[in-house]
């Protein structure tokens, strides 16, 4: 089956190589694009083909504009590892960006559940989740250790459940204002639905935590397991603009030839 269509987006077929030419490029350290449409290898996209391969019960599930991965309900200690990623590690810059969808708005880990997180030594901030029963409930939150935690939050009960968001986190500390944002649109090639921004200073905490997709793995635990859909996720090692935030949201494929 081919490609999905959704509004003027469209899914690379799997094996499509980025466009080095695209502005967006600059700094991405990982790309899953989830476009393996079935099976379980992942095929994650850099200037190179890798694969991860992903425990057979994490399931496939058809939407738009393509195949998502499925983290269903019944799911316990499964997550993509996307491996150390030492590019984003003791740096005073991140960006990082997924699309997901959750199927409920409660349990989880201390009343929280992953999204994207990576593990640090003796601590273990996430970098994008969502909050179940931890107040604010229905939350997404952006949290990185520059020395201590910086978190930056939407509203409580913003998030609804089986509904699709694409949410934004970037950190710049080279800059003095706004320099730890959170951005969250309702879908892609819509308006802007949420932004918030703080301020913070310090590079990130170095780590060799492992990077994972869909729960939180802190010191060989897995906990704080995703419930529901997520259809990308991209990485980059420096702070996106303005511009390149509005370019992505309109059509996060743009970046494939």
């Amino acid at each position: 089956m081919g490609p999905q269509k959704h509004s003027r987006v469209q899914k690379p077929e799997l094996g499509r190589q980025l466009n080095k030419g695209n502005p967006l490029t600059k700094g991405l350290v990982l790309c899953y694009p989830f476009n393996e449409r079935g099976g379980t290898p992942i095929e994650v996209v850099k200037h190179y083909p890798t694969t991860f391969v992903v425990p057979t019960d994490i399931s496939w599930n058809n939407s738009l504009p393509g195949p998502v991965l499925r983290f269903a309900a019944n799911l316990n200690r499964h997550y993509v590892n996307c491996g150390d990623r030492s590019e984003i590690s003791a740096i005073g810059q991140i960006s990082v960006f997924t699309r997901c969808l959750t199927t409920t708005l409660t349990g989880g880990g201390n009343g929280l559940r992953d999204i994207i997180s990576k593990y640090y030594t003796t601590f273990s901030p996430t970098i994008l989740r969502l909050r179940t029963t931890l107040a604010p409930v229905g939350s997404f939150d952006f949290t990185i250790h520059n020395g201590a935690y910086q978190t930056i939050l939407t509203d409580a009960n913003f998030v609804k459940a089986n509904t699709w968001y694409n949410v934004i986190g970037i950190y710049n500390t080279n800059v003095s204002t706004n320099n730890l944002q959170l951005i969250v649109f309702a879908d892609m090639g819509s308006a802007l639905t949420w932004k918030k921004s703080s301020v913070t200073t310090g590079n990130l905490t170095a780590s060799t935590g492992e990077i994972t997709i869909g729960a939180n793995v802190n010191v060989g635990e897995t906990v704080r397991e995703w419930r529901g859909d997520i259809a990308l996720a991209y990485f980059w090692n420096r702070a996106l603009g303005d511009a390149e935030v509005m370019s992505l949201l309109q059509n996060p494929y743009q970046i494939f030839l």
